[in-house]
């Protein structure tokens, strides 16, 4: 299950004299932070603190567990009702914490680009695609398994076009021989997804008509989008997800390349009213560079 907003304040509010608390959601859990150092985690109503050598002197015996697949070892502590025990818990376990590393300068600003691939043309919507961007988006298999309800008229899908389709890194999926609109890829960056909060990661999401599926055409978009996140735009891990029951996206990531990082069992979907269990993959730079040789 997710974690509750009222738990998380709860514990925000307990522990608030070790400093400046703040919170960020991330896909259905919460990432802890005093001051500027994430010092823990919320998980299905669970609060997981960083292992640390200043935590453990001050809180011996602390239960221990793993927030989610993958990750590493925390303290899970019991004693959250305890106010200035988990505020002097958080401070020692903050001051064992190394200084976040300072924000590099900011690149150059790397323009919106064209990108070509053997079949495909990756560029930004215009809102002369709407008519083929409806006819894609309109198919009920298509939007309700990615999480949105189909389109209903041509001036919806223009309107998407205009305020959804907008993200710095949003491209339609064209055919290079007819220049149809088919599909859209994007990378939502820092601010725009739940799956990170850092600038130098970013979450990949695509979907394709149904007239295309089959052909391996998204996976050849998701590999050049993939090279510009990692050569154009210096990330160092790319995020992906896809619900339950969505064996197509699950099979395409996959072949992608994608390793799976953790499941989430209650993942709000708010364009369809709906909570589903939600999957998360990634791929860091490192894992991409292995997959040219």
């Amino acid at each position: 299950m997710a974690s509750d907003l009222e738990f998380v304040e709860y514990v925000c509010e307990q522990i608030g004299d070790a400093g400046k608390i703040s919170y960020k959601k991330m896909f259905g859990d919460y990432t802890i932070y005093c001051e500027k150092k994430v010092i823990g985690l919320i998980c299905d109503n669970r609060f997981f603190v960083k292992k640390t050598q200043g935590g453990e002197n001050f809180y011996s015996g602390c239960a221990e567990d793993f927030p989610y697949s993958g990750a590493k070892l925390h303290f899970v502590p019991d004693r959250i009702d305890e106010r200035d025990f988990m505020a002097g818990f958080i401070r020692a376990t903050y001051d064992s914490l190394p200084e976040p590393k300072p924000k590099a300068e900011k690149k150059q600003k790397i323009e919106k680009t064209t990108l070509r691939t053997e079949r495909l043309v990756l560029r930004s919507w215009k809102i002369s695609d709407a008519k083929d961007l409806f006819e894609s988006a309109s198919d009920e298999d298509v939007g309700p398994i990615a999480g949105w309800p189909p389109h209903k008229s041509i001036e919806q899908s223009r309107d998407v076009i205009k305020n959804v389709f907008c993200g710095k890194e949003c491209y339609a999926v064209c055919d290079k021989n007819s220049g149809a609109a088919i599909g859209c890829i994007e990378l939502k960056l820092n601010g725009h997804t739940d799956l990170t909060s850092r600038d130098d990661e970013c979450e990949m999401g695509f979907w394709i008509s149904k007239n295309y599926w089959g052909r391996g055409l998204i996976p050849e978009a998701a590999r050049e989008l993939l090279r510009r996140a990692f050569e154009d735009l210096g990330m160092r891990t790319v995020w992906c997800g896809y619900y339950d029951g969505n064996e197509k996206s699950k099979r395409t990531q996959e072949k992608i390349g994608f390793i799976f990082h953790h499941t989430c069992d209650a993942v709000d979907v708010p364009l369809l009213g709906e909570t589903r269990i939600g999957h998360t993959n990634y791929m860091t730079r490192e894992m991409w560079h292995d997959l040219q040789k």
